[in-house]
């Protein structure tokens, strides 16, 4: 089974991208999901209390996730300290589980698709066997951002600044959709990108 790795500029679509995927057959792993649900685990509450403190927690004693992006995301080294020592290496663990399942032929779909917006920052782009890139205009990105996440202005920039660059996700990538139209526009050129990649395995 083909395993497709799914990044993206910051608020580009791609998981609208995930979902129309999902929608023509794949197995969608949400990598934004699983750290939410990481963040639940009291194994993990405890991993980031011990490197950051209670004042990234809310007062009913969970991580409150906007008070450590403020914190990781001002700071480098603090930013490796979450990623690198907490969140990639259990994420990493499930896709890992993922794919071997996939290409076990034990997942009922017609591809895996591995929704990670870190997926080159956590080296875990060895997994997939194509990869695709989203991106979109940045005044789109922004105004999506401040409407849907309420993000200040700077947030998708100061962000972007510890991921790996944009044009060498570009290279990376076997497809790139340019998010640039409307809905209907990307779901065209979502379902085209599907089409080439899953004809090219059969």
């Amino acid at each position: 089974m083909l395993v497709i790795g799914l990044i993206g500029t910051v608020c580009s679509g791609k998981s609208s991208v995930a979902q129309i995927f999902g929608e023509a057959g794949a197995k969608v792993f949400s990598a934004d999901e699983e750290v939410a649900r990481l963040y639940k685990r009291e194994d993990v509450k405890r991993r980031v209390r011990a490197e950051f403190g209670d004042s990234v927690f809310s007062s009913d004693g969970e991580v409150d996730r906007a008070a450590l992006a403020r914190r990781v995301f001002s700071d480098p080294a603090e930013l490796r300290k979450l990623t690198e020592g907490i969140i990639y290496p259990l994420v990493r663990s499930e896709m890992d589980r993922l794919a071997r399942a996939a290409r076990e032929g034990r997942l009922a779909a017609k591809a895996l698709v591995l929704d990670a917006p870190t997926l080159v920052e956590a080296g875990c782009a060895g997994l997939c066997d194509k990869v695709v890139f989203v991106t979109a205009p940045i005044a789109r990105r922004r105004a999506w951002a401040a409407a849907s996440r309420g993000w200040e202005e700077g947030e998708i920039e100061r962000r972007e600044a510890s991921a790996v660059g944009e044009n060498e996700k570009r290279e990376l990538a076997d497809e790139t959709i340019e998010n640039a139209g409307g809905l209907e526009d990307l779901r065209t050129a979502a379902m085209e990108a599907w089409r080439r990649l899953t004809d090219a395995v059969r």
